[in-house]
């Protein structure tokens, strides 16, 4: 059974007692409508229909003469016009623009069971404070009273006032329908999808009305789950009756908005570019009045917008499908002329782009497994009428696999439709069912927030597009999942994917209680999986699930699939699997049927303190997982249970505990606390596991959590050892270490024990990796990761072991110091496996351009000689002349659009196979796939070396910064005011790792943009060309990074203020302990300006008189350049604003040195002033200077 941590349950909870208060207070008429409102005759109506005509000329004339808005008078406004002929509406709002109109609350009645209101071609059109109702029920309701007990009759008895329908939505025909439970009018649980054969002039001779049932996927009447006596509601979709329709707008609101029916889709927003926002819009059941449902299909629907919506504070309820539906459709090939010239079924809103002569990217895809195809360029589009779909015309079986939404749904064989000639930029393969996404495009950036979305016949969201929001939301009643995120290319070919994604403290009550599954063959109340084959595409990543409240699930609470890096924690579920599930098509070994949290195929998991209770009758367990590649399960050894180790006797205790690690969920093995009050006992005493035997070359990586308690004065010396079979031990690091000044980790050897320079504090976690190389080899050592309880991950590396052994079978972790030392620790999270845990992928890798097996990228065994920042080495290699242009790795990241700084960072080498006569460029890259700047990484320095260069469309400039093949180097690129910038620039900052260090301001883009959302680098010159490239380390971030200055040249600075001269270092230089009475300065070449900072740690054990900071431009002094962090003496002059040392350990400051001076300097000093006693000291530490 998987560990879960069990938290405080105290949290924010959204707002659904409000829900509650409204259901309960609504007031409840036997009819359609209200009394007051069923009671208008004729002569009322009219004299409405007169009313809505004054309204919309009062509309136009304020349009028309240039008004800002216009307020209407509260009142019931009639429309019986329709208008059009393809697509109708009552009302349409065409081409007005900074508009808005205020309906004051009044409620318009629309005479017809089409579309009420269009708002099309507009532009920054806000509405609001305003009602939506049809003149006649649209849709009809009843009671089942009889159920055949054999074939597919039942009858209803209709409820009063809705016959009334016939008048608006015709004689009948095969309609959806939905049962209500007879009581509670909630959906019914566990009813199977179905619609209804129902005729007005069908009726038996007591009037009830016969219905024929077809359920969906052959399930017949009698195992339906409907019961006579349960309520019902059946529903046509009329093919044009959205309520409102929001069409090719930039940039469109609405608020305050109630809206009690709707023929089809209640809000249908297709097409859109600008902000599109909905705040207090309900969809609900008419108050006062009896009906069931609120809208036949969707709440809110939008589609193949430029950007998602905003919908906040807004109640979904009681519809005949999503609540919210946001989506892209594929593009999918109908056809290839030739390879580079292909028909497709749409380009939507970026057809005007390229036929402005901007070309848009295109990703392809097969769209059964969705794995890339290749990105290219539209260079031109052209739209062909009349194309006949044929099996000679049309390249996938469209019999097999055809489509029912979107552009693709008109592709059936034998139908003529309109299709769209594109010419890419370059050749690419295509496959026999080739779909494709175009950047820029993608209807990102959803946000839903204070939202209800309830009673739904399908979801709750279903979300399919990218960059996405879901907080503080109640999600409730529904069929089938409560949230969905996922891209569906096949069935309905909607998409694109979900990327980027945060489900944040939401509160699911009663969902996914249907009894048919989504077209996946599954569903779940929350249920995220990738498109495709999800085993092998990983398209979907950056998933965040935390903080949310899942009470009585009808399945599992949460079936996740084929994600790369994924959080789920801090979860409370309660009550799941509550019936039975249906049978999967997917493997036992994948499927984990009837699981409360199912995880399978993703990569790079964070699982931690999730809750789960009262499992239903049929759950089979708590966490199924398969497949959990850098996750909690992949390639793990075998370990045992927890066992005393060492020396235990009175006042001392092991024992498994409930304070569990709060990071991130590695193992289902307990927590272990080991406390020591005694002054005898205790000697090698703590805890040990046995794991499977290793014994070979490869890299194991040994991992745990742990925090030391205050118990006594904790005297104990903490100590991690790795054993092998025969019991003895190979490497000891010390955890917790007293050298007599500081307390931290340490290695131990027979020879020494040596400091790490890493402070350890009690009641902290913190959690140990060490991976173990060239176990069998005299070589052998580890490499230890560091990672405390706010995610700040530190690296050593070539950590040396104390006894040379060849195999491991034992991790303990125990009291070294003695019997008489008092103290405790708490040990979580063990794992030892042949994957790492640390946090090593910021950043998602992709392929760029065309790739063969000749031509790829792969994760490297060569690391970055430069300090570790987080990511895995990536190689790319060309080594074939016919592929490779344009071909490199890409990186991508959360898009700044902002004027803030940007810091790219990468460490990269140039590789050795082939001739390596590759251009290598690095290029910061826009969300609409265009790259800014050029960064030359080899370029060609006309003497048989290489140097940087900046690529412009007018050739490439020389940056005089040599590149050493044999050599790393790291590249950082700092941006600012990208977005509103005319010409964009950026600072460039490099450093070798033999010590060189290179900056160079203000080097301008090739291309404008306007964000930026991605890095790729890449050969850029041509196909012919072979070569190879290593990346590594790439960070992206808004502050430079800048390395800790090294103190490897200190001298006395002016003159003779240097009386008495005691300094140490740490290993690496970047620590120095200046004592006795001591003034040093290190040369550093640095123009100061306005956005300069200085960050450092200082310490010190024994006050002096002056103990400083600063910059100096020469080795005289200048007070004012100084900033005093202690002392007792006030040196006139200096700045005394950060003069606030606490006297008790390390203590943080950040300066922003440009506030204060700006001008080039020449050296850092560092000032530990004490002439009289000459005893104080001062430490100074990764100390970084940057602009910011």
């Amino acid at each position: 059974m998987t560990k879960e941590v069990i938290l405080s349950t105290l949290r924010h909870q959204p707002l659904f007692v409000s829900l509650f208060v409204f259901i309960c207070t609504i007031q409840l008429h036997a009819g359609p409508f209200p009394a007051s409102i069923a009671s208008w005759d004729e002569t009322t109506k009219a004299q409405q229909r007169a009313a809505g005509v004054a309204v919309l000329q009062s509309i136009d004339a304020a349009i028309a003469n240039g008004d800002p808005s216009i307020t209407i008078a509260q009142g019931d406004y009639r429309f019986d016009q329709v208008i059009g002929s393809t697509y109708t509406c009552h009302i349409l709002f065409l081409e007005v623009e900074d508009f808005t109109i205020d309906f004051s609350g009044s409620t318009l009645w629309f005479d017809d069971a089409r579309t009420a209101i269009s708002f099309y071609k507009s532009k920054n059109l806000t509405v609001k404070n305003f009602k939506i109702d049809y003149d006649k029920p649209i849709f009809v309701q009843g009671t089942i009273s009889y159920i055949a007990s054999s074939g597919s009759e039942l009858l209803m008895t209709m409820d009063a006032g809705y016959e009334a329908a016939y008048d608006i939505i015709g004689n009948g025909g095969k309609w959806r329908a939905i049962a209500f439970d007879p009581t509670t009018h909630d959906l019914k649980p566990q009813v199977h999808g179905m619609s209804m054969y129902f005729y007005f002039d069908n009726k038996t001779a007591g009037g009830d009305y016969i219905l024929s049932y077809s359920g969906f996927y052959g399930v017949s009447l009698q195992n339906s789950g409907l019961e006579v006596g349960d309520r019902i509601a059946i529903m046509p979709r009329v093919g044009d009756g959205r309520a409102l329709k929001v069409e090719l707008n930039d940039g469109f609101r609405m608020e305050n908005v109630e809206i009690y029916a709707a023929p089809f889709v209640a809000v249908a927003a297709n097409l859109n570019q600008g902000h599109l926002e909905f705040s207090n819009v309900n969809i609900i059941r008419r108050p006062g009045t009896d009906r069931l449902l609120a809208g036949n299909a969707d709440g809110i629907n939008c589609a193949s917008s430029a950007q998602g919506p905003l919908i906040e504070d807004c109640t979904l309820s009681y519809l005949g499908d999503d609540c919210i539906n946001t989506h892209v459709p594929y593009q999918r090939v109908v056809w290839p002329e030739s390879s580079t010239q292909l028909l497709i079924t749409s380009l939507g809103l970026a057809k005007a782009q390229v036929d402005d002569g901007s070309p848009v990217t295109m990703n392809f895809f097969d769209r059964a497994s969705m794995l890339p195809l290749g990105q290219r360029k539209v260079m031109s589009v052209q739209t062909v009428y009349n194309y006949q779909i044929t099996e000679s015309t049309t390249i996938a079986d469209l019999d097999t696999d055809p489509w029912y939404s979107g552009p693709a749904a008109s592709l059936r064989y034998g139908e003529t439709v309109t299709v769209y000639r594109i010419t890419l930029d370059k050749a690419l393969t295509l496959n026999d069912d080739t779909i494709a996404t175009i950047e820029g495009f993608l209807g990102g950036g959803t946000i839903i927030r204070r939202t209800q979305g309830i009673g739904s016949l399908a979801r709750g969201f279903r979300i399919q597009t990218p960059n996405t929001m879901i907080q503080d939301c109640l999600i409730k009643n529904t069929m089938g999942s409560g949230i969905s995120l996922s891209g569906q290319p096949h069935y309905w070919g909607e998409g694109p994917y979900v990327t980027n994604a945060q489900v944040i403290n939401n509160t699911f009550i009663d969902t996914n209680i249907g009894d048919r599954p989504d077209e996946t063959g599954e569903s779940a109340s929350l249920h995220i999986r990738t498109g495709g084959d999800y085993t092998t595409s990983y398209i979907q990543h950056d998933i965040t699930v935390a903080n949310n409240v899942i009470q009585d699930s009808g399945g599992s609470a949460m079936i996740i699939r084929g994600i790369d890096e994924l959080i789920v924690k801090d979860n409370i579920i309660d009550n799941y699997v509550r019936f039975e599930e249906p049978a999967t098509t997917l493997d036992p070994s994948l499927a984990g049927l009837e699981y409360g949290i199912v995880l399978d195929h993703c990569r790079g998991v964070q699982f931690a303190n999730n809750t789960l209770s009262n499992p239903g009758s049929n759950a089979q367990g708590e966490v199924f997982e398969a497949s959990i590649i850098d996750g909690p399960s992949d390639q793990q050894l075998n370990i045992s249970d927890w066992q005393v180790n060492g020396n235990n006797g009175s006042g001392t205790l092991v024992t498994e505990v409930s304070d569990g690690s709060p990071m991130t969920w590695l193992s289902n093995h307990p927590a272990v606390q080991i406390t020591d009050t005694s002054s005898t006992y205790g000697s090698s005493l703590g805890v040990s596991y046995d794991h499977d035997s290793y014994s070979n070359d490869e890299p194991l990586y040994v991992a745990f959590d742990y925090k030391v308690l205050d118990v006594s004065t904790n005297t104990l010396s903490i100590e991690a050892i790795t054993r092998n079979s025969s019991g003895t031990g190979g490497s000891f690091l010390m955890l917790y270490h007293d050298d007599g000044s500081t307390i931290g980790l340490a290695t131990h050897t027979d020879q020494q024990v040596d400091m790490l320079g890493y402070d350890i504090q009690i009641n902290r976690w913190y959690r140990i990796e060490m991976a173990i190389n060239n176990l069998t080899q005299s070589s052998r050592d580890y490499t230890l990761f560091v990672t405390d309880d706010q995610g700040t991950t530190t690296r050593f590396d070539n950590l040396p072991f104390r006894v040379a052994i060849s195999d491991l079978a034992n991790l303990s972790i125990v009291n070294n110091s003695g019997g008489s030392a008092q103290g405790g620790f708490v040990v979580d999270n063990i794992r030892v496996g042949k994957t790492p845990v640390s946090p090593i992928n910021p950043v998602y890798e992709y392929e760029v351009a065309h790739h063969t097996t000749s031509n790829f990228i792969d994760y490297s065994t060569r690391s970055s000689s430069l300090s570790w920042l987080g990511s895995l080495p990536v190689v790319y290699t060309d080594t074939t002349t016919s592929y490779g242009i344009g071909a490199g790795i890409g990186y991508t990241f959360t898009k700044h659009d902002t004027d803030d700084l940007l810091s790219v960072v990468f460490d990269f080498k140039i590789g050795d196979a082939g001739n390596n006569d590759l251009s290598l460029n690095a290029c910061l890259k826009s969300e609409g796939g265009t790259n800014g700047n050029f960064l030359v990484l080899n370029h060609d320095d006309g003497a048989g070396g290489y140097v940087l260069a900046n690529k412009l469309n007018s050739g490439n400039t020389d940056l005089s910064i040599p590149i050493d093949p044999a050599l790393w180097y790291r590249v950082e690129m700092h941006v600012r005011d990208i977005a509103s910038a005319s010409t964009d620039h950026y600072d460039l900052l490099v450093r070798s790792e033999d010590g060189h260090e290179y900056r160079i301001n203000d080097l301008p883009f090739r291309f404008a943009i306007s964000d930026i959302k991605h890095l790729n680098i890449f050969n850029n010159s041509g196909s012919s060309y072979t070569g190879q490239i290593l990346v590594d380390n790439v960070q992206v971030g808004h502050r430079q990074l800048s390395l800790p200055i090294v103190f490897d040249d200190l001298t006395n600075y002016a003159g003779s203020q240097t009386t008495l001269d005691n300094l140490a270092f740490n290993v690496d230089q970047t620590e120095v302990k200046l004592g006795g009475n001591n003034w040093k300065k290190q040369p550093l070449t640095y123009t100061v300006t306005a956005d300069t900072w200085i960050s450092l740690e200082f310490k010190s054990d024994t006050l002096g008189e002056i103990q400083a900071i600063g910059l100096d431009d020469d080795d005289v002094q200048t007070p004012s350049r100084f900033f005093t962090l202690s002392g007792s003496q006030d040196w006139a002059g200096t700045v005394f604003d950060f003069d606030n040392y606490a006297h008790e350990g390390w203590q943080t400051y950040h300066i922003p040195i440009g506030q204060y001076y700006t001008g080039s300097m020449n050296y850092i000093v560092l000032v530990n002033d004490d002439d009289a006693n000459e005893a104080s000291d001062s430490q100074f530490r990764n100390i970084v200077i940057y602009d910011k």
